[in-house]
């Protein structure tokens, strides 16, 4: 392994990979700074397995785990450091107690992209620890969120091509929402993009009333009420949009 390497990306490891990660990873003697795994519901990469990385990449500023369903937490916890910028976890199976307890370590963090839980009743729980990374992020950019029955985005402009779907099980949270709207981030925020999750035009409007609608650049939403002259009001009050995505059910009319 060229000891020149900072960014390790593996599509759909197996468990040879796995078996040998750990070496690969410790002859860059500290110096790898991004590593993606992306998994398709599997098994191979662990806890355990991150675990033992960790000490090999003691600083990364980008940590991304897509479809990795045997990680509970306690190797993210040990990967993730204070001089992380960017966090992907989607599709793991992180309980939301476990996710609300990295944010003492989120301060840097810049982009963030989660996924909602398999069950709809822990979406309390679910909303009430992104109220928390909220809270301890000091300069948030890009935040991603979706639910986990729709497309998996592969970047933050990224949006999903269906504009022809039922309507969304998942709810954004009100109290939230109003987190978001006082928190820190809506001073930094320039991408917020919101996939599989129904948002009212009511919550949009509320979006329209925060500080972060001077300079929001990427919106993506998937609109439950909305109709054409009611959203051209509430678009008026964000000046700085470059990418607008928005998605709304079949069978109305917008």
């Amino acid at each position: 392994m060229p000891r020149t390497i900072t960014d390790l990306s593996f599509l759909l490891p197996d468990r040879t990979l796995a078996q040998h990660l750990v070496a690969l990873v410790a002859c860059l003697e500290g110096r790898l700074r991004r590593l993606t795994l992306l998994c398709f519901d599997s098994s191979v990469i662990t806890d355990d397995l991150l675990e033992a990385l960790a000490p090999h990449a003691p600083r990364l500023i980008s940590l991304s785990l897509v479809g990795c369903k045997q990680v509970h937490g306690p190797g993210v916890h040990a990967l993730v450091s204070p001089a992380l910028q960017e966090l992907a976890l989607e599709a793991v199976a992180m309980a939301p107690e476990a996710l609300a307890t990295l944010a003492p370590q989120l301060s840097l963090l810049q982009r963030l992209t989660l996924t909602t839980p398999r069950r709809f009743n822990e979406a309390p729980a679910f909303f009430g620890a992104l109220t928390h990374l909220l809270h301890a992020c000091e300069g948030l950019r890009y935040l991603t969120l979706y639910a986990r029955s729709g497309r998996t985005p592969s970047g933050p402009s990224e949006a999903p091509s269906e504009t022809e779907a039922p309507l969304p099980s998942w709810r954004l949270d009100p109290t939230w929402l109003e987190c978001l709207c006082q928190s820190r981030s809506t001073t930094t925020l320039e991408g917020l993009q919101i996939h599989g999750i129904g948002v009212s035009l009511a919550q949009l409007a509320r979006l329209a009333e925060a500080p972060l609608a001077s300079h929001l650049r990427e919106l993506a939403v998937y609109l439950v009420d909305a109709d054409m002259q009611g959203l051209a009001r509430v678009l008026h009050a964000f000046p700085a949009l470059r990418l607008l995505h928005w998605v709304a059910p079949a069978d109305r009319s917008v």
